[in-house]
């Protein structure tokens, strides 16, 4: 740009020293020429497109015009149009200026990573939205989805056979009848998955089907979210022994639903709790301890900062 200013300068000077030699009749005439000239061409394009350069000069050039001969000017060189060139000079300048060394948003803490791909690894079923929910619990802020790369967690996925065996209780095994558990009812729904033999297994067992309801208002309207997170989180990952276990479990999931597990409607709060404010101080941040809490023998996890 300043090379092209330089050079249509020079050829200004140039061509004023020639203006002098003339008389000015001669200008007269000349200016009348190039004034039909410029008109012929405004009409044939519709608005020219002035470079950087071009308008730095017009606007130096326009200086020089008396106020009088301004209103005769044409409509690309009137006071309004160079302002309008100077606050977009100014405007380029300052978005120059302000525009950040590196570009793109601030990279992850290295901790706040590693916290992201060990919730990731403890729990397979969380999604993006769950592991985001559950780092406001401590009070760690990131964008949503956090910028981690390749995460190995699946959303509705679920564990393994061996790991669904650890969740347990130390002595319970498959046969219920080794821990002397008797099981006498079993609840299901009426999913066509199953099939008449699989109630005539259970039925030999002297274990009885009860079927859920066929459209129950309070039962399908109230509780149905309710009930599918307790499934999908509690009961297809451990294996009930009795009548006692069950109210126990459900006791347990439902202190752990109200006052820890993150709610997205309460954009990542819980029922009893409010979150905590978000972590401001780099020196926090760049060493956190977070420690896991078990309960139902490890299927419910809950994050805390070390005391």
């Amino acid at each position: 740009m300043l090379l092209r200013l330089s050079h249509l300068a020079l050829t200004g000077m140039v061509t004023l020293l020639r203006l002098l030699a003339m008389s000015r009749a001669d200008k007269d005439v000349e200016i009348l020429v190039l004034r039909h000239q410029l008109a012929v061409l405004q009409r044939r394009i519709d608005k020219p497109r002035l470079t950087s350069p071009d308008q730095a000069f017009l606007a130096a050039l326009l200086r020089m015009i008396p106020p009088a001969n301004a209103a005769t000017a044409p409509p690309d060189r009137l006071p309004d149009t160079v302002l309008r060139w100077y606050r977009d000079l100014l405007r380029r300048r300052h978005s120059r200026v302000s525009r950040p060394k590196q570009p793109g948003r601030r990279p992850t803490v290295r901790s706040i990573r590693a916290l992201v791909l060990r919730l990731a690894r403890d729990n397979p079923s969380w999604g993006y939205r769950r592991i985001h929910g559950e780092l406001a619990t401590p009070g760690i802020q990131v964008a949503r989805p956090p910028h981690l790369g390749h995460l190995p967690a699946q959303p509705g996925s679920r564990p393994p056979r061996r790991r669904l065996h650890r969740n347990q209780h130390p002595d319970l095994v498959m046969d219920p009848q080794e821990v002397s558990a008797t099981v006498k009812y079993l609840i299901r729904d009426r999913d066509s998955r199953y099939t008449a033999a699989f109630d005539a297994v259970l039925a030999d067992s002297g274990i009885t089907i009860t079927e859920t309801g066929i459209r129950v208002p309070r039962m399908n309207a109230i509780m149905e979210r309710w009930i599918r997170t307790c499934r999908t989180e509690l009961l297809d990952r451990t294996l009930i022994l009795n009548q006692a276990h069950l109210p126990h479990a459900l006791r347990e999931f439902e202190a752990f639903y109200n006052g820890h597990r993150t709610h997205r409607a309460l954009r990542a709060a819980t029922p009893l709790r409010p979150l905590p404010p978000p972590i401001t101080e780099s020196g926090r941040l760049d060493h956190l301890t977070i420690r896991r809490r078990d309960r139902l023998g490890g299927i419910l996890h809950e994050y805390h900062h070390a005391a």
